[in-house]
């Protein structure tokens, strides 16, 4: 695998109503398949980001899973 796209969604059944939410908000353990990447993977966060602040704050959670806490 030459990369990894990163994104969670909110879980809506129907299709116009699916959309991108931050990590934490949605319905993909999204954290486990970090865990079995190998370390020269790259992730890439696939969603829009509306600030720095939250920004910053995905790749917090995205770090803290990769590195093993």
């Amino acid at each position: 695998m030459s990369e990894f796209h990163l994104k969670n969604v909110n879980g809506e059944v129907d299709r116009n109503r699916l959309n991108t939410v931050m990590l934490e908000d949605g319905v993909i353990d999204w954290a486990a398949p970090l865990r079995a990447l190998d370390v020269d993977v790259p992730v890439l966060l696939e969603y829009p980001i509306a600030d720095d602040d939250a920004v910053a704050g995905q790749l917090e959670q995205v770090r803290t899973v990769l590195d093993g806490e």
